[in-house]
């Protein structure tokens, strides 16, 4: 490999840990890293990697004028930057902008539902996705049928790379409950907590956590559920809070965003994770994390799931939207430590 340091530039949401990751991996190379995002970041020090901020009003590819705007700020601020290499972050918004800025080589990294629903949403959707995958010089991804998918569309075979998303094992490992962060979220120190990390979105499909929550709370008061994420889609979180209102549930916390470091202690304090999408690439980063962490795991049967986590082995794997199902199989960890 060549020693020759790179100027690069980066599209993605800088409030994401998965960009901040890619960005960070190749200025800790010593490599000229810019970032460009109308995501403002979460962590104070990017350590190298330079930020260029746009504020965000509107999604980035629902309006046309929206497109003609941020395209003419960001080719103007990418002419600038002069990179040697471009790599945008989910395709149908970031990586729509990077591919029309002209710039080669064009790295794309495929995110998931970028490729796997969005494709399907309408013609026009599937049209620009399809655009963006041929203009790409390389494509990255992180699980199989996403490539399969991608395949489908017209992209040949040798132009995608799998990628896996690694995780910090020397920040994720086995510890200890943190009793004063327990107390923090309102819970006792001998209550059983289960933990989602998804964000509170559609496809993440947090219903089904609450119901299962409803169910458990009629046999066992000392089970809490605790829901970590971003507030980035305020409309469904808004039904998700209601609904634990009609349901009349004491159990079952929104904690909102926390920063990267603050999830490891969060996966150590708790009990069991789960995790209910709808649709997902590899394994999430956040069931590494748990697995990481020693917590038993509960994830629906999509996509490469069950490759990762086998059931009633190192895990359970249970079917999509069952409430009941996943009510079961924490209530079998919770009754069965050893098994845990």
């Amino acid at each position: 490999m060549s020693d020759k340091k790179l100027t690069i530039c980066f599209l993605g949401n800088a409030a994401s840990i998965h960009t901040i990751k890619w960005a960070g991996y190749f200025a800790q190379k010593g490599h000229n890293v810019h970032l460009v995002s109308f995501d403002p970041p979460e962590i104070s020090d990017l350590k190298g990697i330079k930020v260029h901020l746009f504020d965000k009003k509107k999604p980035l590819i629902f309006s046309p004028w929206d497109i003609v705007k941020n395209f003419l700020k960001v080719r103007k601020l990418v002419r600038q930057i002069k990179p040697d290499v471009i790599n945008a972050h989910y395709l149908t918004s970031y990586g729509f902008l990077a591919a029309l800025t002209g710039v080669r080589p064009f790295v794309m990294t495929a995110w998931g539902s970028d490729i796997l629903v969005n494709p399907q949403r309408n013609i026009l959707m599937k049209l620009i996705t399809k655009y963006i995958l041929k203009k790409a010089n390389l494509i990255t991804c992180d699980a199989n049928h996403m490539k399969e998918a991608m395949v489908k569309l017209g992209i040949p075979e040798s132009k995608i790379k799998i990628i896996n998303f690694g995780i910090n094992t020397e920040l994720f490992k086995p510890d200890q409950k943190d009793p004063s962060l327990v107390k923090d979220w309102g819970f006792e120190n001998d209550d059983k907590v289960v933990i989602s990390l998804k964000w509170p979105d559609p496809l993440s499909d947090i219903e089904t956590v609450i119901r299962a929550a409803d169910i458990i709370s009629k046999k066992d008061t000392k089970v809490k559920f605790l829901i970590v994420g971003p507030t980035a889609y305020p409309d469904h979180l808004e039904y998700l809070k209601n609904l634990v209102r009609e349901l009349n549930l004491t159990n079952v916390k929104f904690t909102g965003s926390v920063s990267y470091n603050m999830v490891s202690q969060y996966l150590k304090s708790s009990d069991i994770y789960v995790c209910t999408s709808l649709s997902d690439a590899g394994i999430a980063s956040s069931t590494a994390e748990a697995m990481a962490c020693a917590l038993p795991v509960i994830v629906t049967d999509f996509g490469e799931n069950p490759n990762w986590v086998k059931d009633n082995y190192n895990g359970f794997v249970i079917p999509l939207k069952s409430p009941e199902s996943l009510a079961n199989r924490i209530s079998f960890l919770l009754d069965n430590s050893e098994k845990a």
